[in-house]
């Protein structure tokens, strides 16, 4: 990885800078540093990346930071800072045992800081976050009833009949143990609801892509993009929409819970990323697009799940569509809005 970083300095003119640059490059205690900072610099990250996917919401947030915790501290019981560290570090190893053993000291060290420097941030609210979590799939009070009435009295919604909610609850308790037992998977039945939701699907070729077949696993894997097999990497927001929907019984108790706590974002990613679009839409060369055009653009970038292939498809099966882009006729809605306004 830092091969081409390395030759580029290493090529260079000898100047001042690159005095001081050059030893960094050919010193194995810094590639290793490098290694390790890459590895778990990397581990960090993808906590990060789960906090930036738009439907992550609070009751993701406990389990997210835990892992993090988690994983780190697995790291300091297995002493073990990734293939390429090892490797380097076995090459100082047989020149000088004790920067080796200096080197680790300071891994450790550091990932005991970013333990931490996250525990000390987290520490305040973490019995709000852990109680939230149990509407999480993966959570170990997954419809459990005492955890659901600890969220209950945390989140204090009005006009909610408790005892509709657990005659609620019992029904849901009921149909999702009989669908984890059924021959078709959780996650395959979460996924062809979902995808019936979706008004251009069929059931043998898609001409748009669901959001499970586009959204990146960033518990498994953070370059590929795949189809998850595993029950355990569901979205809780569909499974929700799958359990409170395709249940024969009403819940509007448990309704009004679920959609609480899933309103709530985990972090403001998903509104900067809308204001880096609107930022790309609203350029010095198209700085005199109206509101509602801005607004549109934005809708259609940050929602519309269309394929290219598609869009294609479809303007070609819209005779008067072509007609008005060809045409003045296009400009027709503008001018209409223009003299409501």
């Amino acid at each position: 990885m830092y091969a081409p970083i390395k030759l580029y300095f290493m090529d260079q003119k000898l100047t001042k800078s690159l005095a001081m640059t050059k030893p960094f490059f050919e010193s194995l205690d810094s590639l290793c540093v490098l290694h390790f900072l890459q590895n778990i610099l990397d581990e960090i990250q993808r906590s990060e990346m789960q906090l930036q996917r738009y439907y992550t919401v609070v009751i993701d947030l406990h389990r997210i930071v835990m892992n993090l915790i988690h994983n780190l501290n697995q790291r300091l019981t297995n002493q073990f800072f990734g293939m390429n560290t090892r490797q380097v570090l076995k090459q100082i190893e047989a020149i000088d045992e004790q920067k080796v053993i200096v080197l680790i000291q300071s891994f450790n060290l550091f990932i005991k800081t970013v333990i931490d420097c996250t525990e000390s941030y987290y520490a305040k609210d973490k019995a709000y976050y852990e109680t939230l979590s149990c509407f999480h799939l993966q959570s170990n009070g997954f419809l459990i009833w005492k955890d659901l009435l600890d969220v209950v009295d945390l989140i204090s919604i009005p006009d909610l009949n408790i005892d509709k909610l657990y005659n609620e609850y019992c029904d849901l308790k009921v149909f999702y143990e009989h669908i984890i037992h059924t021959d078709g998977k959780l996650k395959e039945q979460v996924n062809t609801f979902i995808a019936k939701q979706h008004e251009h699907i069929n059931s043998s070729a898609s001409p748009m892509m669901s959001e499970t077949e586009n959204d990146t696993s960033d518990d498994e894997n953070m370059t590929h993009k795949s189809r998850q097999t595993s029950d355990a990497h569901i979205r809780s927001d569909q499974l929700w929409a799958y359990l409170l929907n395709v249940n024969g019984n009403t819940t509007p108790n448990m309704t009004k819970i679920v959609s609480y706590l899933f309103s709530i974002p985990c972090s403001n990613a998903f509104v900067e990323s809308i204001f880096s679009k609107m930022k790309h839409s609203w350029t010095d060369y198209r700085n005199k697009m109206d509101v509602q055009l801005v607004a549109a653009e934005l809708k259609l970038r940050t929602n519309c799940e269309y394929t290219c292939s598609y869009f294609h498809d479809y303007f070609l099966s819209q005779p008067v569509l072509l007609r008005k882009i060809r045409t003045n006729d296009k400009y027709e809605r503008k001018k209409q809005r223009i003299c409501e306004n």
